[in-house]
């Protein structure tokens, strides 16, 4: 990996790196993805800021990590590059509908899930079963307004 690829982002204190901006070519290797997994929650930014108009990122999160229930004002999804996570989606009152557990490619094993996608609004949590490390693509700009925590009607 060379030395200075990366550049971590310094709006948020979060461990969010982008791609340095004189790079003509971006590419990820495997030591790329030993530096992200350093931090027990981290992701690299493809898009340049967060005022693209698509999001792409790499992101790791260690086995244990649990993303509480929230939905967006967008679409978003993921595909699994390394471990297993698993999503359950739920419905407006917290019920959960479904649960889809997520791990990377087989081809020797066809009812294997790697890829999800979510419409907007769709109330899901994820629970990380295994060190992961995912893309995940959606629209941007970035907006925090875009995610909101899920408040369900019977708690």
């Amino acid at each position: 990996m060379k030395k200075n690829k990366f550049i971590k982002e310094k709006h948020n204190h979060k461990n969010t790196f982008y791609f340095k901006k004189n790079l003509s070519n971006k590419f990820l290797n495997n030591l790329d993805l030993s530096f992200i997994k350093k931090y027990p929650k981290s992701r690299i930014c493809i898009h340049e800021n967060i005022n693209s108009k698509i999001h792409e990122m790499i992101i790791f999160h260690e086995k244990g990590t649990y993303v509480e229930p929230h939905f967006h004002n967008k679409s978003e999804s993921l595909l699994i590059i390394s471990g297993k996570m698993e999503v359950k989606i739920y419905n407006s009152t917290g019920e959960v509908i479904d649960s889809i557990i997520l791990s990377q490619y087989n081809k020797s094993k066809l009812n294997k899930i790697f890829l999800y996608k979510f419409e907007k609004h769709v109330i899901h949590s994820q629970f990380f079963l295994e060190d992961s490390i995912f893309k995940e693509v959606s629209s941007g700009p970035f907006k925090s307004n875009n995610t909101m925590k899920a408040k369900f009607k019977n708690l």
